[in-house]
Order: structure tokens, then C-alpha cells, then sequence
């Protein structure tokens, strides 16, 4: 595993205005902005590496062992390794993905 050097706190991205539609439909290539207004803004420990875990898949349903696994990951990190989680994000496919029995995105 290599790391690279890290500002301590992530870059800045505006939180979303009460009139925003954060529906899937409404979200365009265009219109697009990652959420890091919902991850730590400051890390607690200046010695650690910053860390944003990432999961991808169907999630066609979530399960409980889905969320769980981010807890595991987290303890990991913060009693095994130098790093800080700073959060975490599911990232299901898109509905253009057609696996068979696949809930709408919007229901995921």
C-alpha cells in the first residue's frame, strides 16, 4: 500500500441548499458534486492519515452486514494502521447496470 501526503482537512465542498433535489433523477454529469460536507471536517489526531472509505455494489438489498462492514474497517484502521476515517460512502451501481432482480436506485 503506498500513501501520499494529505491536507488534514478535506477539501471544501458546499453543503446542499434546502431547495436542492437530491433525488437520483435529478443528478446529472453536470450538476454532479461529491457529499464531503457529510464526512469529518477536522481530523482529532494530527499524526494520522486521513482515510474515506468507499464501497461499491449492488446493494440490491442493503443489508445489515453492509453497514457493518464499515464499522469493522474503522476499528481496524483506528487500532491497526496510522490512519483516521474520516468517513464513509456507498456507492450503488446504476440502474443502467440490468442485473437481474436489481431495485431501482431510487429504493436503494
Amino acid at each position: 500500500m503506498t500513501s501520499t501526503t494529505t491536507p488534514s482537512t478535506p477539501s471544501q465542498s458546499r453543503p446542499p441548499s434546502p431547495d436542492m433535489d437530491d433525488s437520483v433523477s435529478s443528478q446529472t454529469l453536470a450538476n454532479y458534486q461529491f457529499p464531503t460536507h457529510r464526512y469529518k471536517r477536522q481530523q482529532t489526531r494530527a499524526d494520522r492519515i486521513p482515510l474515506v472509505f468507499v464501497a461499491c455494489g449492488s446493494f440490491s438489498p442493503i443489508t445489515y452486514l453492509h453497514l457493518r462492514m464499515f464499522e469493522m474497517a474503522a476499528d481496524f484502521a483506528k487500532f491497526n494502521t496510522e490512519f483516521e476515517v474520516l468517513g464513509g460512502f456507498l456507492s450503488p451501481v446504476s440502474d443502467a447496470y440490468k442485473k437481474a432482480g436489481l431495485t431501482s436506485s431510487r429504493h436503494r
